[in-house]
């Protein structure tokens, strides 16, 4: 009776361990679920994107833009044709807000150094986990997806005074995006994604794509 016992505590602790463990870099042992631990307020601390652009046709070059966000700072650095036309900083805050029947609101406010405005931004939308994908080597619930049907931004100058915004809502919006959840832990949040659009038309076809890694931690 006691070795049965003792299997059954070990067949509970193996289902927690083996259960929960999706990300790469998740806690080894958690006794919440991944819902249960996404569910909640985070707040950027640190992130890294990656965005370039190349055209060919009528109209051809390359764009790159190198993005590092460290202690609410955010620096772009921007190329053209390989060479450096632009160095921008400011303050940047990001809070995501994941809840539990499936909707999220984000909130990023940037305030740039070089006198450009402030840029307040919300969206919102729904949420979901992915499942198991063994073509792109992805276990269930390692991903999520973010379905947008809210977004609304204003533009400040430096003085406060308000100079532009829009609302979109619904069939106005037509966005997705698609995350691996690197880990996932009580405390901590990391997302990874990467996307690749092409855009053409009559004069020249432009491949776009983009890679970024954002660190989060409960507020």
């Amino acid at each position: 009776m006691k070795q049965l016992k003792t299997s059954v505590a070990i067949a509970i602790v193996s289902l927690f361990i083996f259960g929960c463990k999706k990300g790469e870099n998740d806690p080894f042992l958690s006794l919440k679920s991944r819902k249960a631990r996404l569910c909640q307020e985070w707040v950027l601390e640190s992130g890294e994107a990656k965005y370039q652009s190349e055209a060919t046709g009528q109209i051809s070059g390359s764009n790159l833009d190198l993005t590092e966000i460290k202690d609410g700072v955010l620096t772009m650095t921007v190329y053209h044709n390989d060479s450096l036309t632009d160095v921008i900083t400011g303050k940047f805050e990001q809070t995501i807000v994941f809840n539990k029947d499936y909707t999220y609101e984000r909130h990023e406010i940037s305030h740039y150094e070089n006198g450009q405005l402030q840029y307040d931004e919300i969206t919102r939308g729904s949420w979901a986990f992915l499942g198991k994908s063994k073509d792109e080597d992805y276990k269930n619930k390692e991903r999520i997806t973010l379905i947008e049907n809210f977004y609304t931004y204003e533009y400040y100058d430096e003085d406060g005074n308000f100079l532009s915004g829009n609302t979109y809502t619904g069939m106005e919006i037509d966005y997705a995006e698609f995350m691996s959840l690197d880990r996932l832990s009580g405390k901590e949040l990391s997302i990874e994604s990467n996307s690749q659009s092409t855009f053409t038309n009559d004069n020249y076809t432009t491949i776009m794509e983009r890679t970024q890694k954002f660190n989060y931690k409960r507020n």
